[in-house]
């Protein structure tokens, strides 16, 4: 794994976000009556999909909890334990912006980091944006994840984020090779879904 930390940080392609096997789906605020669905036994021509980097993702899992919401999508055939690659979609109630969202993001995170985020922001057409990508590796965990993570506001709407998660072993060469070669192309899709809320 050490190989990879250094050649991550030789590339300057770590940046923010957090272990979904251990978060995703916490961005959500816990509330009392929060209802939770797991889709993975419902017929595949019935499931949401999202298209993410040329692939469609179905969803597998939301929880809906007062104000607040968070979907999870990974690539047919996939589930909540066996994915390679998930896509999370959390729309907050209303309250802080996105900085402060992107905060507590991190801080809840930042333990499980293998290097030191990279965070971008923009403003575009009166909503206040944030990219972030990191390493991190969950707690006992035995992979790593690769996590791009954007939130988004804009006065008078609730703030929602968008994370890609790539989970990978570390000694898979060709995973590693996979997230050089793609990474460009998972930023600018991402930054698609932030810029499309």
């Amino acid at each position: 794994m050490r190989r990879h930390v250094v050649a991550f940080t030789v590339l300057a392609v770590m940046i923010a976000a957090t272990p979904p096997a251990a978060v995703a789906g916490d961005d959500v605020p816990a509330a009392t009556g929060c209802l939770i669905h797991r889709f993975t036994d419902q017929p595949e021509a019935g499931r949401k999909t999202l298209e993410f980097s040329g692939q469609n993702l179905e969803r597998v899992w939301e929880r809906v909890c007062d104000n607040a919401r968070a979907d999870a999508y990974v690539p047919r055939g996939s589930g909540m334990n066996d994915w390679s690659r998930m896509v999370t979609v959390n729309v907050y109630p209303p309250g802080p912006d996105a900085q402060a969202y992107l905060k507590s993001y991190l801080d809840r995170v930042r333990p499980h980091l293998a290097g030191k985020p990279r965070v971008f922001q923009s403003h575009r057409d009166h909503r206040e944006r944030f990219l972030a990508e990191m390493l991190v590796q969950p707690p006992g965990g035995d992979r790593l994840e690769y996590i791009l993570h954007g939130v988004t506001s804009r006065e008078g709407a609730p703030p929602s984020s968008y994370t890609y998660s790539y989970r990978f072993d570390p000694d898979d060469q060709a995973a590693f090779d996979r997230l050089k070669k793609r990474q460009a192309d998972w930023l600018k899709a991402l930054q698609g879904l932030v810029d499309g809320d």
